[in-house]
């Protein structure tokens, strides 16, 4: 089986950038490289950012190292799918964390 990924050095830049631009989001509040999400949404803003941006750095962080190993030559075949799977409980979370738990809180309470 062909790896997911082209080679190591071109996965480490990519992870690289992706942490890079999780902190944009995170440290910096750049909402607006989040796409679908504007300021007058339900959501938190600082909330989204934070959220969004952490799980970007992650993702970027696990990319990284998994180009690090596959350029190193110690990247077993079960570590793509295993990659695959983590980016996709990432992504799962985030996008509950962000619907469900954290909704903008009104000026007259919660709505309960």
């Amino acid at each position: 089986m062909a790896p997911a990924l082209p080679n190591g050095a071109e996965s480490i830049a990519i992870g690289g950038a992706l942490a890079a631009v999780g902190y944009l989001i995170a440290v910096r509040g750049w909402t607006f490289l989040v796409a679908g999400f504007d300021r007058t949404s339900a959501a938190d803003p600082e909330a989204v950012g934070d959220i969004v941006g952490n799980a970007v750095i992650r993702v970027g962080v696990a990319l990284a190292v998994v180009g690090a190993l596959a350029a190193a030559g110690r990247a077993p075949d079960l570590l793509y799918t295993a990659l695959a799977a983590v980016i996709l409980l990432v992504v799962a979370r985030t996008l509950y964390r962000v619907n469900v738990v954290v909704p903008r809180q009104s000026g007259e309470g919660n709505g309960a």
